[in-house]
């Protein structure tokens, strides 16, 4: 439940490119409070001021990430 989101954070919404391959490699932060990626230069959301996520969890998602990256 959005318990202490304020929906500030609907203009800092992150809209992924049918070119890319994920939010995270493309330098998007997710809040976990709001359930949302953002385009937000901070370490805390702007609505709910929780601390932003900016890596994967699943292993899947992270190796991958970790390929793109080292690729580069």
């Amino acid at each position: 439940m959005r318990k202490y989101c304020k929906d500030i954070c609907k203009t800092y919404k992150a809209y992924k490119d049918e070119h890319s391959s994920g939010y995270y490699s493309e330098g998007y932060k997710r809040c976990i409070e709001c359930d949302i990626f953002l385009n937000w230069q901070g370490m805390r959301c702007p609505c709910c001021d929780h601390i932003l996520r900016i890596k994967p969890h699943n292993n899947q998602c992270k190796t991958r990430l970790l390929k793109q990256i080292t690729r580069l």
